[in-house]
């Protein structure tokens, strides 16, 4: 990693040179095929924010980015792969960085979290995608059969779960942050009968300052695992920047970005196209 200038990503001055500065990153690894790894990214964010190193959190990240890393050798699909990985940890802390700036200013939506939940929001975006074989949330067989949403529209999130949540363990993490991170994973499942729906009701009342009241939200019985959202703003915060990190690779970050993305999410999808 420090090969590489030691910098993997920061945000500019505007929108405009922000989106300028990830997309000449990535691409610059892409076409050279030279990254750094997954754990070196994680330890030097860590570093950056002021974790201390016998922190669970810290040994949490690194253990599950060693668990990603390890994937560079049995290979991964063409979108979901250690360079996936290293852009949404990169967008996730960067993000959440700036939400404390804009906390300490009164924006309105934003809340300042500690070095703690900082490493906890990145350990959630590390571990999101963790095992993902490719494709979609429906299965083949499901397609073949003529459906057209997932049976389990949280089947690849789960997954990633069950994978990284020995590792949380492991580490020590305490259960509370453990289950809160779990939601995190699950609330970035993209399909379309999945919380969708549920999670833009609940960021427009967070962003409104609004009370958010679980039984009165549209879905909510069909998702009881997320309830956390309604109860925890920490928990909202971590969870939104994690769902914008996750799609900013194939929507967010320049063209020429967003197509080379869109090519790879195309060969993922073969076969899941109904």
């Amino acid at each position: 990693f420090q090969s590489t200038g030691g910098i993997f990503f920061k945000l500019g001055s505007s929108a405009a040179e922000t989106a300028q500065n990830f997309a000449d990153t990535q691409l610059r690894w892409r076409e050279t095929g030279v990254r750094p790894s997954i754990v070196g990214e994680v330890a030097h964010y860590l570093d950056g924010i002021g974790l201390e190193r016998n922190d669970p959190l810290y040994k949490a990240n690194l253990l599950v980015a060693a668990r990603a890393e390890i994937e560079v050798a049995t290979g991964s699909p063409a979108y979901h792969n250690q360079n996936h990985f290293l852009d949404v940890n990169a967008q996730t802390i960067e993000f959440l960085k700036k939400n404390n700036e804009l906390a300490e200013q009164g924006v309105p939506g934003t809340i300042k979290l500690s070095k703690q939940e900082l490493a906890e929001g990145l350990l959630s975006a590390n571990r999101h995608d963790v095992g993902h074989p490719g494709g979609k949330n429906i299965t083949v067989e499901e397609v073949a059969a003529g459906q057209k949403l997932a049976g389990d529209a949280f089947r690849l999130e789960q997954q990633s779960v069950d994978i990284t949540e020995p590792l949380l363990r492991a580490a020590g993490l305490d259960e509370a942050t453990i289950k809160r991170s779990n939601v995190v994973v699950l609330t970035t499942s993209p399909d379309g009968n999945g919380p969708g729906k549920l999670l833009s009701q609940i960021d427009r009342l967070h962003k409104e300052g609004k009370p958010i009241e679980w039984e009165k939200l549209e879905g909510s019985k069909g998702f009881p695992q997320l309830k956390i959202l309604a109860d925890d703003p920490k928990a909202r915060v971590m969870s939104g920047v994690v769902r914008l990190s996750d799609v900013g690779e194939s929507s967010s970050e320049g063209k020429k970005a967003n197509y080379r993305a869109t090519l790879d999410l195309q060969k993922e999808w073969e076969g899941y196209v109904t």
